[in-house]
């Protein structure tokens, strides 16, 4: 979980919702189903534009617009099999 301004970051697993402070859900703005546990963690830049998400078994980084559009991802080529 992370906070920007008045806006709560919740991973699921495989999801990442955006609730109010208040607790109130207000959207759905990124999903990997395909694999368990690919949306564990995340942190917001500080100006809020941008969010990070890593997975508990993936080598790499996702990072989204706070719309939820996919900006980048990244892998680190020393983990790759």
């Amino acid at each position: 979980m992370c906070r920007h301004d008045n806006e709560l970051y919740i991973t699921s697993g495989t999801a990442l919702y955006v609730y109010t402070l208040a607790g109130a859900y207000f959207k759905t703005i990124y999903e990997h189903k395909s694999e368990e546990l690919s949306v564990a963690k995340c942190a917001v830049s500080l100006d809020g534009k941008r969010i990070y998400v890593t997975g508990v078994y993936s080598d790499g980084l996702i990072t989204l617009s706070n719309d939820g559009t996919l900006l980048s991802t990244f892998t680190d080529p020393e983990n790759m099999e």
